[in-house]
C-alpha cells in the first residue's frame, strides 16, 4: 500500500511503476549505463551523482520520463586499490623466487650446452646407466646437473645440504644463496617410444669404482656442482660417480 505521503509524488510513483520502489537518498543505482548515488529524491524530484573511481561529479537531476530507467545497483561498485597494496603485488616482488629459478635454469642450460655432454660420446641404457662410447682422457667428461622444468629448482636453505644423499639432487648457488635442482621426468619407453629427458648426471650412479667426482663449475656467477672423470675413461666403460670409502654409511655430499 502505497503511504499517503507518496501518493502525490510523481517520482515516487513512477519508480514504483518500473519495480524501485527501494530507491532512498544515499542508494547506489545505475542510470546512462553508469553508476550514481542518490543524492536528492523529493515530490521534487530526484538528484544523482555520476560515481566514478576518480570522484563523484557534479549532482544533476533527473527529468520525470527518465525515472522509469534509475535502477537499484546490485553489484560492487569499483574503487581504486590503495598504493600499499598494490606496490607489494607486483611480479617484481611476487615473482622473486620464480625469477630466480628461471636466472639459475637459464645458466644451467647454458653451461650445460658449453660442457655437450651427448649422444657422441655417451651410450644410454634402458636400465637408465649410462656407457662411454669413446676414449676420455682426465678432465674431458663433466656432466652438469639439469632438469627439465624451473619448477624443479627449489632454494634452500644451504644448511640442508648435509641431508642429500650424493646425486639425488642437483646442487647451485649464488651469493649465499642455494638450490636443489631436482631430477628431470624419467626417461622410459611408451608404447614404443623413448619419452623424458636424459640427463648425464643423474644416470652416473655412486659406486666405488666409479671415475667420476666433484666439481665445481661456475656460469653467470651461478656456481654448479657438477661431477668430472678424475681419470681416463676407455670406451664401453660403465659411468659412475665415486664414492668415497667409510667405514660406516657413505659420506653425505660435500661442497667444494
Amino acid at each position: 500500500m502505497v503511504e499517503l505521503q507518496h501518493s502525490q509524488n510523481p517520482y515516487f510513483l513512477a519508480l514504483q511503476q518500473s519495480g524501485e520502489s527501494n530507491i532512498n537518498v544515499g542508494s547506489i543505482v545505475t542510470f546512462a549505463n553508469c553508476i550514481h548515488e542518490v543524492v536528492k529524491y523529493e515530490a521534487t524530484g530526484i538528484s544523482l551523482k555520476k560515481l566514478s573511481l576518480f570522484g563523484a561529479g557534479e549532482p544533476f537531476a533527473v527529468e520525470l520520463k527518465d525515472v522509469n530507467t534509475v535502477k537499484v545497483f546490485k553489484g560492487h561498485v569499483p574503487k581504486l586499490i590503495g598504493d600499499d597494496a598494490v606496490e607489494t603485488c607486483f611480479p617484481t616482488i611476487t615473482c622473486t623466487k620464480e625469477d630466480e629459478a628461471a636466472k639459475v635454469y637459464i645458466a644451467m642450460l647454458e653451461l650445460y650446452n658449453m660442457e655437450d655432454t651427448d649422444a657422441t660420446s655417451i651410450h644410454v641404457t634402458s636400465k637408465g646407466e649410462i656407457y662411454s662410447k669413446i676414449k676420455m682422457a682426465k678432465g674431458e667428461l663433466t656432466l652438469v646437473p639439469c632438469t627439465d622444468s624451473t619448477s624443479k629448482i627449489v632454494a634452500i636453505d644451504p644448511k640442508q645440504v648435509a641431508n642429500f644423499s650424493k646425486m639425488s639432487v642437483g646442487i647451485v648457488s649464488n651469493a649465499g644463496k642455494m638450490w636443489k635442482i631436482l631430477p628431470p621426468k624419467s626417461f622410459k619407453e611408451e608404447g614404443g617410444v623413448w619419452k623424458g629427458t636424459v640427463v648425464p648426471f643423474f644416470m652416473a650412479k655412486p659406486s666405488q669404482g666409479g671415475q667420476m667426482m666433484a666439481k665445481t663449475k661456475t656460469h653467470k656467477g651461478f656456481v654448479f656442482e657438477c661431477i668430472t672423470n678424475q681419470v681416463t675413461i676407455n670406451a664401453h666403460e660403465k659411468i659412475a660417480f665415486k664414492l668415497e670409502e667409510t667405514s660406516g654409511e657413505n659420506k653425505k655430499r660435500k661442497i667444494n
